[in-house]
């Protein structure tokens, strides 16, 4: 399974449920955590360079703390420098993903998500949260359009997502980062389940 394989599917939760382009969504997971190997991606569950403050992590249900990490930084005139900052820190890359979506409503994103929600222009949303001050980097928004189109992230859209079919007495695995769950249609042990957006129920392997 790669990278976006993996992480889509919460992408897609997240625009379903909150409305934050998918696309945007996995082009910036892919930029900022080095497609899952970056420290914070690695030692911190944090696929976002979002940073920790005690404000946020006491709105968020998601920020389990705070993770320190010397980064770069970029000046309008486009000179550099490190600085060491404190970034939030997760239980997993869902939950990253999730805390993302409620991080992009925060009222200085609100006018991009209002007119992405209008029009469905994924671009202008990338341009616009970029604008609002989303990451320093003067190049940003071009370097997640430019990965949009070369990954073929468009098509992520809760319309279009491809949800799993479970046929009476088989089995569907899903591997995520915390682990394997084996799913049996036939047994009558009913739980709740939630797959990008959907909440269900279906029957567990008791076995299992």
């Amino acid at each position: 399974m790669t990278f976006v394989e993996q992480i889509a599917p919460w992408a897609v939760e997240s625009e379903r449920e909150h409305g934050i382009p998918a696309a945007v969504t996995i082009a910036q997971a892919i930029l900022e955590s080095g497609r899952g190997t970056s420290e914070l991606a690695v030692r911190a569950q944090a696929l976002f360079g979002i940073k920790y403050s005690a404000a946020w992590a006491a709105s968020s249900p998601y920020v389990q703390g705070a993770y320190d990490k010397l980064t770069w930084e970029q000046r309008p005139d486009g000179s550099t420098y490190q600085v060491t900052a404190p970034f939030c820190r997760y239980l997993s890359w869902r939950e990253s993903v999730l805390d993302h979506a409620l991080f992009l409503h925060r009222d200085r994103y609100r006018p991009a998500l209002d007119a992405y929600r209008a029009t469905g222009d994924v671009d202008a949303y990338a341009r616009a949260i970029h604008a609002a001050g989303y990451a320093t980097d003067l190049a940003y928004a071009d370097k997640l359009i430019a990965l949009i189109d070369r990954e073929g992230l468009r098509r992520y859209r809760p319309e279009e997502a491809i949800m799993p079919t479970i046929h009476p007495r088989s089995a569907w695995t899903t591997v995520d980062p915390k682990g394997v769950t084996r799913v049996v249609w036939s047994r009558i042990n009913i739980v709740n389940i939630h797959w990008p957006g959907t909440a269900g129920k279906i029957a567990r392997d008791t076995a299992s």
